[in-house]
């Protein structure tokens, strides 16, 4: 299926204005200090986000464990 031009161009304007509030906020840069302890402890925006799937029967049990377990390898 081919898409006219002002397809293309109303589905770039939907992209740009969905992700321009997903952008994560920029780091301040006015030390080293400062850098240093954002890589230390990352603000949530920029850590690692886990791919979570069940693949047996959930329990609460089995939640509280696999969330811990997230917090323990700071996933936040």
């Amino acid at each position: 299926m081919k898409l006219s031009p002002s397809w293309k161009l109303f589905i770039l304007a939907l992209v740009s204005i969905g992700s321009a509030g997903c952008a994560p906020k920029p780091l301040s840069t006015d030390g080293y200090a400062e850098v240093l302890a954002a890589f230390r402890e990352p603000p949530s925006e920029y850590r690692s986000a886990p791919l979570w799937v069940w693949n047996e029967r959930v329990t609460e049990t089995a939640i509280d464990e696999q969330l811990a377990d997230f917090k323990a390898k700071g996933i936040g």
